[in-house]
């Protein structure tokens, strides 16, 4: 089954112009959430072995050069689309990427642990990103979203109060 799924994104990337199934977007969901957790206990555990800016430019190395394999995959299609704002767009979130695996080392190697730090970055990203995309770009809100800023905010709020108590390490 993965290996339907995979050959469906393939076909994805070469036809820009399909949509995705239910199934599929389950399937890429999940893969996102095991692929970005492997990255965060890596960017943990990698720098109690070796240099932590060398475990984090191996992430990103690899976190550019798979995505462009994919791009030349793809036929490197650039017919139709607004190059300038696109390639402005990653080169903003290049510069974000980068910045975060810097924060996140030092966050590491300075005692911070994967149960504090990042709930709390991943949980404020959440609420972040949720509240730009509403007021910037127009995306819907309603009560059940604000219902899961809220919980989100409450949750930060108790692993933070669990950590200040000494309830963890």
């Amino acid at each position: 089954m993965i290996i339907k799924h995979c050959s469906q994104v393939l076909t994805f990337l070469q036809n820009q112009h399909s949509e995705f199934t239910g199934e599929i977007i389950m399937f890429l969901t999940i893969l996102a959430t095991l692929s970005y957790s492997l990255m965060l206990i890596s960017l943990n555990r990698g720098p109690l072995f070796t240099n932590g800016y060398l475990v984090g430019t191996l992430i990103n190395l690899f976190g550019a050069l798979i995505p462009f394999t994919f791009f030349l995959i793809g036929g490197m299609r650039l017919e139709g689309s607004n190059n300038v704002v696109g390639v402005s767009w990653g080169i903003a979130g290049g510069i974000g990427i980068a910045l975060f695996t810097i924060s996140m080392t030092f966050l590491f190697a300075g005692g911070g642990t994967l149960g504090f730090v990042s709930p709390i970055v991943y949980g404020g990203s959440i609420v972040i990103v949720t509240l730009i995309g509403f007021q910037f770009f127009r995306e819907g809100l309603t009560g059940l979203h604000l219902s899961g800023i809220g919980m989100v905010l409450l949750g930060i709020g108790l692993i933070v109060f669990a950590q200040y108590r000494g309830v963890t390490s």
